[in-house]
């Protein structure tokens, strides 16, 4: 192709396709394969005889806050949190019938205002976030089963019904590149995936 041709040609591509730097492409991609796992769910849930598991749900759940005079014990706080999400998904089926689906791991951490506490003093928050393939579950069970989590160490249960797949996949996303986080499929999703040709 001729130098000017290649040229406009490049410029041609540059107004329809933008070019990323590595580290937008890498979020890019990031948000694709979290639409895809959310709408597998989506689709997974429809799929489902029993109206109850048509929707997804979304399931938030956490450590309680742990106050800290270092930035970097929100790390001991994660760790925490990931040994006793083998019995949180135990509980979450045997209580509430959450089959499976997909959940980050987060941890926000803000200072605390000085004086009131020492300075660069830390408050660390450590949750999950999950869309998961779960029931619906009557207002008079409720309250039970969103403090289901109470005896393992952790606080209550947020439990959502998404209004789309695109949206639930933004909020998830956003996690996903904030802290360089990684999502986990669990459950009946993660045998699905397993089972795809």
């Amino acid at each position: 192709m001729h130098g000017n041709l290649k040229e406009r040609y490049r410029d041609f591509l540059i107004d329809r396709f933008p070019m990323r730097c590595r580290e937008c492409e890498k979020k890019k991609k990031r948000f694709s394969r979290m639409v895809k796992r959310v709408d597998n769910i989506y689709f997974f849930s429809m799929g489902f005889l029993n109206s109850t598991y048509r929707m997804p749900k979304l399931i938030t759940f956490a450590l309680p806050s742990q106050e800290s005079e270092s930035y970097y014990d929100r790390e001991v706080q994660i760790e925490l949190l990931k040994k006793k999400l083998k019995s949180a998904r135990s509980i979450l089926l045997e209580k509430g019938g959450v089959l499976g689906g997909t959940y980050i791991i987060e941890c926000t951490s803000r200072l605390l205002p000085f004086p009131e506490y020492p300075l660069f003093s830390w408050k660390h928050h450590a949750h999950v976030h999950m869309v998961g393939v779960a029931p619906f579950i009557p207002r008079k069970h409720l309250v039970e089963f969103c403090e289901c989590l109470f005896p393992i160490g952790l606080g209550r249960i947020n439990y959502k019904v998404p209004k789309n797949s695109r949206a639930i996949a933004s909020y998830i996303s956003k996690y996903l590149v904030k802290d360089k986080n990684n999502s986990r499929t669990f459950g009946i999703m993660r045998k699905s995936t397993q089972t795809k040709p």
